[in-house]
């Protein structure tokens, strides 16, 4: 056969015995949340277009991405999962004037987000729409350069989140944030900017979506609440990430549930206590990978080549480890219930 990946079927396959890993899998004591916690697990938001490497011989384009999307939503409802989050993003094409790319360069097309879309809604899955500012290959600063440069990054930005905020609102997309993942610089001391500008934007957004608009808190964390109160009272929700190198800075580095457990319950306390004044609600954005140093050193790229200390694609050297992410998953589930009773956010 010329190609046998392409005739790949099995539901199941093998996997080394190491990869079960160092630690033994907790019991499930997390599990299930409260039922007014809702539940949404992420789809993947790298797609690769037909023909692949391999040849296969799909003649649409990302039709083989398209058929996984409906098995893994099978999985999701099966699941007991809610809704979906799905990211759409666009690149930096200059960052020092600095220059975005257009929504026509947009990494999934309107034709496959429309796709992804309903074929939720044809199994009763609700969506929220992440959006991403990617910096690709360019070198940038991760401190923002001045207001003027802020400003008009804001502006070219909002003409990515406009045109998806049509989107949304013809396919009824039930949720969508108004700044950015992966770019996310700290904007304390351009506050007074960031907010006047951001408003600007979720005036336009309100104009033409009628769904929920939330805002990523993450480069907010430093900076003078009181200076984004009218931004952040303006939104219906805040999306949070607790902390992926969790034990990166922790003097206790015991990779046990109890241990993860303090850890997170501090982390997700401590965000809201900082913004519960704006009695929002929160979507927590949990990453969790399988991979033995990811306590200490964080998310790892799942998709591109990516280099690291002159290896040029260190992820190729990872170490899969199942347990870590089985004792981090069932302690950031027991931490969540535990906060939620608490009342804390």
């Amino acid at each position: 056969m010329s190609g046998p990946y392409c005739a790949l079927t099995r539901e199941e396959v093998a996997y080394p015995a190491e990869y079960l890993g160092a630690y033994q899998p907790p019991p499930v004591e997390g599990a299930p949340l409260p039922q007014t916690i809702r539940r949404s697990i992420r789809v993947k938001d790298v797609w690769i277009a037909e023909p692949n490497l391999k040849n296969c011989p799909f003649l649409i384009p990302y039709e083989k991405m398209r058929l996984s999307l409906n098995s893994t939503l099978e999985r999701i409802k099966a699941l007991g999962g809610e809704e979906i989050t799905f990211s759409n993003y666009i690149y930096f094409m200059d960052f020092e004037k600095p220059l975005l790319q257009s929504p026509s360069q947009v990494a999934t097309s309107e034709a496959d987000l429309r796709y992804i879309v309903g074929k939720a809604d044809e199994m009763g899955i609700a969506m929220t729409l992440y959006l991403n500012l990617a910096p690709g290959d360019l070198k940038v600063s991760w401190e923002i350069p001045g207001e003027g440069w802020l400003e008009r990054l804001i502006d070219q930005w909002a003409v990515f989140v406009v045109d998806q905020a049509k989107l949304a609102e013809e396919t009824d997309i039930d949720a969508i944030m108004i700044n950015h993942f992966d770019y996310q610089p700290g904007i304390g001391g351009f506050e007074g900017v960031c907010q006047t500008k951001m408003l600007e934007l979720l005036d336009r957004v309100r104009a033409i979506y009628s769904g929920q608009v939330l805002f990523v808190i993450e480069p907010g964390i430093g900076a003078d609440l009181n200076k984004l109160s009218d931004l952040l009272d303006a939104v219906d929700a805040f999306i949070s990430t607790p902390y992926t190198s969790s034990l990166e800075i922790s003097a206790d580095k015991t990779v046990s549930v109890d241990n993860l457990k303090r850890l997170y319950s501090e982390n997700i306390n401590n965000i809201g206590v900082e913004f519960a004044r704006f009695e929002k609600p929160f979507l927590l954005r949990v990453l969790i990978q399988s991979e033995k140093d990811f306590l200490i050193r964080g998310w790892n790229e799942d998709m591109f080549f990516i280099e690291r200390s002159g290896d040029p694609c260190y992820l190729k050297n990872l170490t899969v480890d199942f347990s870590v992410q089985a004792v981090a998953m069932e302690a950031i589930l027991e931490a969540v219930s535990e906060v939620q009773r608490g009342g804390q956010m």
